[in-house]
């Protein structure tokens, strides 16, 4: 008898035992996920409450249309992302025909190619053409020199080459460079001209990345001219930024001069007023 009654005891603290591990199961577990079915079952009937008073179709074959459109408007042969690209083209057009035009057809092989020696020897060359043309420059206005170090040659020689073909088409417009009232320039002669209104500008890294330091995907190397020259010339010279190949960005400018005292109406109208003004142009390159 006493054998039954240990035997029933036993088997009643296994089965207590057991009903103990099963509520706790239910109220570690199951319980939860029945509560976590329950919130997503009231997010999703709050989503398709929103959805229903939106403009969005509830079916799925009208959503995987509206992608399929949505997706050939970006992709698409004229679409966004085609867009994008012949904009980048284009706003890199100048300073990438320079490199190309100079054997340089890999961007890792400009980037990493260029010696501090080449930029010298662009700028020596560069400012012997400035002084052919009566145009003096001195690294205190200018901000770039022989002496000028970058752990980036490339970029300088970018610089140069910004300075050089603005310079070349404010020329080519017939507009004129100011000179600075007191800084001087010391030709290649040794003597002292007249130092005119170049300067390079700093240059600015375009990222996506937040990242403390973002490896950039464009660069902007802008230059400021003091320029003087009639309406018509400063308006042939805007028109040279934007050419078939080239392209410069007006960051923008400053007239210092008065406004012209008449300019004339008409389609053909012209000015011979002379104005003053400082303009910030850019050139642009994706690396």
């Amino acid at each position: 008898m006493d054998n039954w009654l240990k035997r029933y005891k036993i088997l009643g603290a296994v089965v207590f035992g057991c009903l103990a591990c099963l509520l706790l199961f239910y109220m570690l577990v199951i319980r939860p996920s029945i509560q976590d079915a329950i919130d997503m079952r009231k997010d999703l009937t709050s989503k398709e409450k929103r959805l229903s008073k939106s403009k969005w179709p509830m079916q799925k074959e009208s959503l995987e249309k509206i992608l399929s459109e949505e997706k050939k408007r970006l992709e698409g042969k004229n679409g966004l992302k085609a867009m994008s690209d012949d904009a980048m083209k284009l706003a890199c057009s100048a300073l990438h025909g320079w490199m190309t035009a100079r054997g340089y057809n890999k961007m890792s092989d400009f980037t990493g190619g260029v010696l501090n020696s080449q930029f010298q020897q662009e700028f020596s060359d560069m400012q012997a053409r400035f002084e052919q043309n009566g145009l003096y420059v001195c690294p205190e206005i200018l901000n770039l020199s022989l002496t000028t170090k970058s752990k980036y040659s490339y970029q300088l020689l970018l610089q140069c080459w910004c300075v050089d073909m603005l310079v070349d088409m404010a020329g080519k417009s017939g507009l004129r460079f100011r000179n600075h009232d007191e800084i001087s320039a010391t030709a290649l002669d040794g003597s002292r001209k007249p130092a005119a209104l170049i300067s390079v500008l700093p240059m600015t890294a375009y990222s996506l990345d937040d990242k403390k330091e973002p490896v950039p995907f464009l660069l902007e190397f802008p230059v400021r001219l003091g320029v003087e020259g009639t309406l018509e010339q400063i308006m042939s010279f805007l028109q040279s930024l934007n050419t078939a190949g080239q392209f410069f960005g007006v960051r923008g400018f400053e007239i210092l001069s008065p406004a012209p005292s008449k300019i004339p109406s008409g389609k053909n109208a012209k000015t011979k007023d002379v104005l003053q003004l400082n303009i910030e142009c850019a050139a642009y390159l994706r690396i």
